[in-house]
């Protein structure tokens, strides 16, 4: 609170006070930062974080809800289609140091693919 109100936090933990506190931070960061709108669906939007698939985020959604890849060379682009067109690129992350879960998740994806093809 002191960065963005040059002032310590009283009754911190209380439900007024921390609710007092955000409201005045919210307040000194608008006053702060010009690209910061004071607009709710706005800072709603901006402040939302990319809806994991996998708890280490290396699989998202994209804005349709569609599983995208949020890292390395097909970074953005839809896991179907990077297995469908690099089937090479599963086996990869397979076999590399990625978390068990993102491994499950990708296999899952892979296989409602494979089931989709049927």
């Amino acid at each position: 609170m002191t960065n963005y109100c040059q002032k310590e936090l009283e009754n911190a933990h209380a439900a007024a006070a921390d609710t007092l506190a955000t409201y005045e931070v919210l307040l000194a960061q608008l006053d702060r930062y010009d690209s910061l709108e004071n607009e709710v669906k706005w800072l709603s939007e901006f402040s939302s974080r990319k809806k994991s698939l996998d708890f280490a985020g290396f699989i998202i959604e994209d804005k349709n809800g569609e599983a995208i890849f949020s890292f390395g060379k097909h970074k953005y682009k839809k896991v179907t289609k990077v297995l469908e067109d690099e089937p090479g690129y599963y086996s990869w992350i397979m076999q590399a140091d990625f978390p068990l879960y993102t491994k499950k998740v990708l296999t899952q994806i892979r296989l409602s693919g494979l089931n989709n093809a049927i």
